[in-house]
């Protein structure tokens, strides 16, 4: 489990980095792409009513227009990490290598830890971690085997190399799929089912077996508007019977996603919880993601935390990067992670969103 959650963090850190953008904007008859170049967020100080940095990461492409690294700073901290990747040739948009890097010695910053990809059938077949020794050679920790069977993803295989002398399985996770469509997902500590209504996610049910024996622990309820989704009901199991627990209510403007509004069940009443808001550039860009907690007292919304992205009109290989970091949220059919159509960054990154809150409930 342990080893599990590591690789996950890792993960959840590299989708983050790859937030670039290279998807084509229609622009009259032409065809224009961007790709991100900095994330600023900021944490909102209500009581002197102003915005204080909280970080700034800034992205590096070479002269193939592919990502190779990135540089982030906490501005409070002063704590910084520097992120790179290798490719394996000229020409090759899938990173051979990621390393991430935090710690000063000598004025050099010293490595945290490796990702090295091996592919088949232009597909991650093998992802390998490795830390530093105390020698400061890389060392292999953990590695992910995927499997696919008719380009869908229906295996992962964890193994650990704790004891340096053999691989170890530490945890694996199975997709199932019917007529292309996901309909269950089982790892070693939980088990997920999909069900679909008119082509629509309609329920996700969540089991697992601390007790024993497999219990369901949650469901999720998908409500549609012609279509485009417009609610989520959250279900949980209070030991007695599923209760209804939360509610997700989305708006939007256009085609782009505005706000999602979370509510809370309590006795009787939905009560306020959160709001998340969504600003766009005039080519569909993302270029703000803004945070309010609910002042129950004042009963309005208040500011609490938001990230800013800048651009440039150029392309990138952020699909390429993202397919080959996480598989699972390319090739497991359809899933909560397809049915929204709202603008992150990049169309690659409304993926990656929903597939770090799967991340977040398998935690």
């Amino acid at each position: 489990m342990l080893k599990k959650l590591m690789v996950v963090a890792f993960i959840f850190s590299m989708l983050l980095m790859v937030s670039c953008s290279d998807d084509s904007t229609s622009v009259g008859a032409n065809s224009v792409s961007f790709r991100i170049t900095d994330i600023h967020s900021a944490s909102y100080d209500k009581l002197d009513s102003i915005w204080v940095a909280n970080s700034d990461q800034l992205y590096n492409y070479d002269v193939n227009d592919r990502v190779d690294g990135s540089f982030k700073t906490y501005t409070a901290s002063s704590t910084q990490y520097l992120e790179e990747l290798t490719y394996s040739s000229l020409s090759d948009v899938r990173p051979l290598t990621y390393s991430r890097y935090s710690e000063y010695v000598a004025d050099k910053m010293m490595g945290d830890f490796k990702l090295d990809f091996i592919y088949e059938d232009g597909k991650t077949k093998v992802l390998m971690m490795s830390v530093l020794d105390e020698l400061g050679a890389y060392q292999n920790v953990v590695k992910t085997v995927y499997a696919y069977e008719n380009e869908m993803l229906v295996s992962a295989i964890d193994s650990s190399f704790w004891s340096g002398e053999n691989w170890d399985e530490a945890g694996r996770q199975n997709w199932t799929y019917v007529g292309g469509r996901l309909v269950e997902y089982i790892s070693s500590f939980e088990q997920i089912e999909y069900v679909y209504e008119n082509d629509n996610l309609t329920e996700k049910l969540y089991y697992d077996d601390w007790s024993g024996s497999l219990e369901l622990q949650q469901k999720e309820e998908f409500v549609y508007e012609n279509g485009i989704l417009k609610e989520k009901l959250t279900y949980r199991n209070n030991e007695i019977e599923l209760e209804l627990s939360r509610k997700e209510t989305y708006e939007y403007e256009g085609s782009h996603l505005s706000a999602i509004y979370q509510s809370e069940w309590e006795e009787i009443e939905w009560v306020a919880h959160y709001k998340t808001g969504f600003d766009y550039d005039s080519n569909g860009n993302l270029i703000a993601q803004i945070e309010y907690d609910w002042d129950s007292l004042e009963e309005v919304y208040v500011l609490d935390y938001k990230t800013e992205f800048t651009y440039e009109e150029e392309s990138g290989n952020s699909l390429d990067v993202s397919k080959a970091m996480s598989p699972e949220s390319f090739y497991t059919g359809m899933s909560e992670i397809e049915i929204f159509d709202y603008s992150m960054p990049s169309k690659v990154d409304n993926k990656v969103d929903k597939f770090i809150k799967l991340l977040e409930k398998q935690k």
